[in-house]
């Protein structure tokens, strides 16, 4: 059952609705292109099934039939990883996120979409890193292969639903987003617009019953943390303090 997860996710490119669609059919598997599959596979992966699976995102809704990694993937079974976001980048915030990720307790969780997020995974130090890909696992289009390998080396992890090549696009991003919230203890906004990302991130974590962190001091004008904090969102001066 293992190999035939691994063949429907390759086929279908991660899609999950197909899937599934594909097991419940009891689809028909071509087993001379599965061992061929096998055998020009590159990288690691594990499956819903096997033991190393995280049990975190087996309670989330759609889990991943096959996970794709490079790195050290018993960060997974942390229960210490905070998604930290931020919905743009200036010079202040930079400084910020610096102090923040140096001082973390947690391994931090990102995405490599926003400026805010390729910003952090290029100069993260003094945490571990989950990087969550909407692409493909040998994917260069967003982060590099190179960069990846290199983050992997440092003892940090990628990590994708997506197999092979498969290219970014926002549906791929939202579909990410489920295993960022699976993984962690909530997201933690350094800041916030109000805009469709911003909401996309705050609804998925909602969803699973996961909190919402914001960054309170030195907020600017353009942030919305005030308002989310407002509405109900947990205000945080620290990371220090989750």
């Amino acid at each position: 059952m293992r190999d035939i997860l691994l063949y429907f996710s390759v086929y279908y490119n991660g899609d999950w609705d197909k899937i599934y669609k594909a097991i419940e059919n009891k689809e028909e598997v071509d087993h001379l292109e599965l061992q061929k599959l096998k055998e020009r596979l590159k990288g690691s992966y594990i499956t819903i099934l096997d033991e190393e699976y995280p049990r975190a995102l087996k309670e989330i809704l759609k889990p991943p039939f096959v996970i794709y990694y490079e790195g050290d993937i018993n960060l997974l079974k942390s229960k210490e990883n905070l998604w930290l976001f931020g919905s743009y980048m200036t010079d202040n915030f930079k400084s910020i996120v610096k102090e923040e990720v140096h001082i973390a307790k947690d391994n931090i969780v990102a995405g490599y979409t926003t400026d805010f997020e390729i910003d952090l995974v290029n100069n993260i130090n003094g945490a571990k890193l989950i990087l969550v890909k909407d692409s493909g696992i040998d994917s260069s289009l967003g982060i590099k292969k190179e960069h990846s390998r290199e983050l992997a080396k440092k003892g940090n992890l990628i990590i994708t639903e997506y197999p092979g090549h498969v290219i970014p696009c926002f549906n791929n991003w939202v579909n990410s987003n489920r295993i960022k919230v699976g993984i962690t203890k909530g997201i933690y906004l350094i800041n916030s617009l109000k805009e469709r990302i911003t909401f996309q991130c705050i609804s998925e974590t909602l969803a699973e019953g996961k909190e919402v962190y914001c960054y309170n001091k030195n907020i600017d004008k353009k942030s919305h943390n005030g308002k989310l904090i407002s509405k109900g969102a947990i205000s945080i001066a620290s990371m220090e303090e989750i």
